[in-house]
């Protein structure tokens, strides 16, 4: 059987790397045993095994978990509130039947992200974003029923409902 012409160790015949050392094989592996450069010469003092320092990944994962929290902080943390409230933001509701005019300047520019809005009629139902007397969007426009979740606008002072039945918004942080 052939060895490592690095280190020496047992290398199956055709193997291109050594299994202990990794070395690329040539074409002639060497059919004797070349003493190994780890074994000591006789008479010699054997040297103690190098330990890997695990000091430098365990710095590093510190180092990556402290960037994911100050990066977390900077950007808020949990909180949903904007920068600079100190008031808590509750829920905003109106219900109604019917077509409406609705004041939304008092929740205009607060901090609220999403409307949860319900109709229960059975023909079209609209709402409309304003700012003064501006169109901004055409927020729902379906026939029937609806219940969803809308996305905020916070530049509405003013919403338009039509609709044909019952209805609920709930504006929310």
């Amino acid at each position: 059987m052939p060895f490592c012409q690095n280190c020496g160790s047992e290398v199956n015949e055709g193997a291109k790397f050594c299994p202990e050392c990794g070395h690329k094989q040539g074409d002639a592996p060497v059919t004797e045993a070349v003493a190994s450069p780890t074994e000591p010469a006789p008479g010699a003092q054997p040297k103690p095994k190098k330990k890997r320092s695990r000091l430098l990944p365990i710095t590093l994962a510190i180092l990556a978990l402290l960037a994911c929290v100050g990066v977390w902080l900077t950007l808020g943390g949990s909180s949903r509130r904007p920068i600079g409230t100190t008031e808590r933001l509750s829920a905003w509701t109106r219900r109604g039947r019917g077509d409406s005019m609705l004041d939304v300047s008092p929740i205009s520019g607060k901090g609220y992200r999403q409307a949860k809005v319900k109709h229960d009629g059975k023909s079209n139902f609209q709402v409309t974003s304003y700012r003064g007397d501006q169109y901004i969007d055409l927020m729902i426009d379906e026939i029937g029923g609806y219940h969803g979740i809308l996305r905020w606008d916070e530049r509405a002072d003013t919403l338009e409902i039509k609709a044909d039945g019952a209805w609920e918004i709930v504006v929310s942080p």
